[in-house]
C-alpha cells in the first residue's frame, strides 16, 4: 500500500505539469480573426499596371493599379481565407506582391517578364502563391 501511494504521490507533480501545459497562451489554436494588420502590396517595373481581383470573405472586388519601384499597398485584407489575382497588364513588365502581416513578411511572390501574373491564396493552413 505505501508503494501505491507513493507511486501515486510521484505521479500528481506530472499531472500538473500536463494541465498547465494544456492551458499554456502558447499551445492554444488561435482564433483567425484576431490576425490583423494584413496587407498586399506590389511593386516592379515603374509605370506599369496591374490588376487585382480578389475574394476575401465576406469582401470581394477588383480594381486597376499603378505600380512603382517603391512598394505600394494594395489592400488591407480580411483574416478570413480568400484568394486573389494579381495579373499584369504587360506581361514584359516585372512584378513583386508581398503580403506583411504587421511589419512581419508572410508571403512573397515574384512575377518575372514573360509571365502573367500570381495567384494567392489564403486557407486556414496558411497561405500559398501560384505564379503563372
Amino acid at each position: 500500500m505505501k508503494c501505491l501511494i507513493r507511486f501515486i504521490g510521484a505521479l500528481v507533480p506530472i499531472c500538473l505539469l500536463l494541465v498547465s501545459c494544456a492551458t499554456d497562451p502558447l499551445t492554444r489554436t488561435l482564433d483567425p480573426d484576431t490576425f490583423q494588420n494584413l496587407t498586399l502590396q506590389v511593386s516592379g517595373t515603374a509605370g506599369s499596371v496591374c490588376v487585382c481581383n480578389y475574394e476575401f470573405s465576406p469582401h470581394k472586388g477588383n480594381f486597376t493599379a499603378a505600380v512603382n519601384t517603391a512598394p505600394k499597398e494594395l489592400l488591407q485584407l480580411p483574416a478570413h481565407p480568400g484568394q486573389a489575382e494579381i495579373v499584369k497588364t504587360k506581361p514584359a513588365d516585372q512584378l513583386l506582391v508581398e503580403i506583411f502581416q504587421g511589419a512581419t513578411l508572410v508571403l512573397q511572390a515574384n512575377v518575372p517578364p514573360g509571365k502573367v501574373g500570381v495567384r494567392i491564396v489564403k486557407s486556414s493552413v496558411g497561405w500559398t502563391a501560384d505564379v503563372y
